[in-house]
């Protein structure tokens, strides 16, 4: 019993392992296409530099450019929080 049991075991972390390593080369070989995500909108200002407006990316979608330096730490935080708590325990996909 306890030897199917470790069969058993080793076949579903030999499986595991085999669907990452697949999964890692697919992405090597065929990375998806993040383009698209590089245009971003149009901030309009002042001559002093206040906002007047801001104006969508190609097909209205709401994206501004922002360097990592200029984003609040404690969006990043609420941020992480929320959708990944286990962000920096990771190689970029959480098994759990």
């Amino acid at each position: 019993m306890r030897t199917a049991a470790k069969r058993l075991g080793l076949t579903a972390a030999s499986a595991v392992v085999a669907l990452a390593a697949t999964l890692w080369t697919l992405d090597r070989l065929l990375p998806p296409d993040l383009s698209r995500y590089r245009d971003s909108g149009t901030l309009v200002t002042d001559r002093v530099g206040s906002e007047l407006r801001i104006l969508p990316a190609s097909g209205g979608v709401w994206r501004l450019a922002a360097a990592p330096e200029n984003v609040d730490p404690a969006y990043v935080e609420l941020l992480l929080a929320y959708e990944d708590r286990r962000f920096f325990r990771h190689i970029g996909v959480d098994p759990l």
